[in-house]
């Protein structure tokens, strides 16, 4: 009974979130079209650039968790070598 009435309420709200989107004016679509036309290209070397340092701070974020959880694990086992 809780399960069907909890889907029951998502589905209303989601319905009603839909509906409350209206149409768009023609104003706006066009400004739509207008914002997609606009170059934003991003050259190789840039790509690549962006790529790499995404990889470092991902490493460094791997290194950071090993680093807690090796901390976490020693304080964890340390009563019980006592």
């Amino acid at each position: 009974m809780r399960k069907s009435l909890i889907i029951l309420v998502s589905l209303i709200v989601t319905a009603l979130n839909i509906n409350s989107y209206g149409d768009l004016s023609e104003r706006q679509i066009e400004k739509a079209k207008s914002s997609i036309k606009t170059e934003n290209e991003v050259t190789l070397d840039e790509s690549v650039n962006m790529g790499l340092s995404l990889t470092f701070l991902k490493v460094i974020h791997i290194a950071e968790l090993m680093c807690v959880s090796e901390m976490g694990r020693k304080s964890l086992v340390r009563p019980f070598t006592a």
